[in-house]
């Protein structure tokens, strides 16, 4: 899990950095940051070179995980789907390699007002994310079903 640190207003997740700044893509870097006015769907990163930390700023969003523990609608848990879809199929036009992308619950970030989606991409040189949205400390598949019962299913 990423470790929350607040600097100023802004919420950031870091990540150890297991190797020098050196090994950082900044290729990658540049393209994250450049474009995330475009929504990426990527978190802005920087690098804080005294304790050998990425972070990725996360202000005003939770966890999918946290986002899961809601009641949601079927329209809520639709639109959650095809906007996870959508920001994954859009990592290639920023040449974002998805192997550097954390997928799991708790490092995939949403905003509550507009149920914009951003991931956690560990820019490093030779990293490859061994998590999956389909971990084994996923909840249990009941999150997934729960719907609130003011939804209405169409026939």
């Amino acid at each position: 899990m990423l470790e929350r640190i607040q600097i100023g207003s802004d919420i950031f997740v870091a990540y150890d950095m297991p190797v020098s700044s050196n090994d950082c893509d900044t290729v990658s870097i540049m393209m994250i940051n450049s474009n995330k006015d475009k929504n990426t769907g990527l978190a802005f990163v920087a690098f804080d070179s005294g304790n050998k930390k990425l972070l990725f700023n996360v202000t005003g969003r939770i966890t999918l995980g946290e986002y899961l523990r809601n009641n949601l609608s079927q329209e809520e848990f639709r639109l959650l789907i095809l906007n996870l879809v959508n920001t994954i199929e859009g990592f290639d036009e920023y040449m974002i390699d998805v192997a550097n992308v954390l997928l799991d619950l708790n490092s995939v970030y949403i905003n509550l007002l507009d149920k914009s989606i951003v991931f956690v991409c560990v820019p490093v040189k030779g990293f490859v994310s061994r998590n999956s949205l389909y971990a084994p400390t996923f909840p249990s598949p009941t999150v997934l079903i729960r719907f609130s019962s003011s939804s209405s299913t169409k026939q």
